[in-house]
């Protein structure tokens, strides 16, 4: 499978959500340099992951901590620093496709290979402090590649979301992406509905950021308590959130 990247320079909106009657926003732009992927994930650190002159990297305050080489592609980070994402294996099926399984890094600098039971293709979205794993099993059908499943990984036990297209995932279990065309939090097999946007990412209050379709394109979003906001586009026609925090910082593009 050939995944288009399209490199960028990356900023980091902070975005300061101020209690009150009226949300006012603040914004402090930081260049993050030449980091390149087509999803970004920041934590509560700070570090914010991402590929650079051929690595799958870290940044870190300005420093970048390289994950793996070429193909291999970081898309979840926790606040603790360990790294999910996908990676291709070097093994091909019957149509010449370089597979594609999900990966799981630690902070003792492990990478382990998830495999993809059920299927030949699998991606992991997003990780929490507990080495859980979210992502999904796909295998080849009529139309391409089709979804087969979606999951919870944790120490080689996998628990299944019944098919919920999972962004991302907290400590305390929630993970949220959208299933029946909606967005929803699910959390010990139950489904809650949350809204008719693309959710991205959730952090530790329950927050969940993501992109909401409006007449002029895609707007960076914010959902919390049942009231969802739009972030605005610094000043340009659309946005896209990607990752999000406990303090409010969102990043995108």
């Amino acid at each position: 499978m050939n995944i288009v990247v399209q490199k960028v320079t990356c900023i980091v909106a902070l975005v300061c959500l101020m209690a009150g009657p009226s949300l006012a926003l603040h914004y402090e732009i930081v260049d993050l340099g030449q980091l390149m992927n087509y999803r970004l994930a920041i934590n509560n650190q700070g570090q914010v992951i991402g590929f650079n002159n051929g690595r799958t990297v870290v940044w870190d305050n300005g420093r970048l901590i390289t994950i793996a080489q070429g193909g291999t592609y970081a898309v979840g980070i926790s606040e603790n620093g360990r790294v999910a994402g996908y990676r291709y294996t070097g093994e091909y099926d019957q149509f010449g496709n370089n597979l594609q399984h999900a990966f799981y890094w630690d902070t003792a600098a492990r990478l382990v290979d998830l495999g993809a039971p059920g299927g030949t293709e699998s991606r992991a979205y997003d990780v929490n402090d507990s080495g859980q794993v979210v992502g999904i099993v796909s295998q080849w059908g009529s139309h391409g590649y089709e979804f087969v499943s979606s999951f919870v990984w944790q120490d080689g036990a996998w628990t299944d979301l019944s098919g919920l297209r999972p962004s991302a995932i907290n400590n305390q279990g929630q993970v949220v992406g959208t299933r029946d065309g909606k967005a929803v939090v699910w959390e010990n097999g139950v489904f809650t509905e949350i809204g008719q946007f693309t959710p991205k990412d959730i952090n530790e209050l329950g927050q969940v950021v993501g992109d909401v379709q409006t007449p002029v394109g895609p707007h960076a979003c914010l959902w919390d308590s049942g009231m969802l906001t739009d972030l605005g586009t610094l000043g340009l026609k659309a946005s896209n959130a990607s990752g999000f925090n406990d303090m409010g910082q969102v990043v995108g593009y």
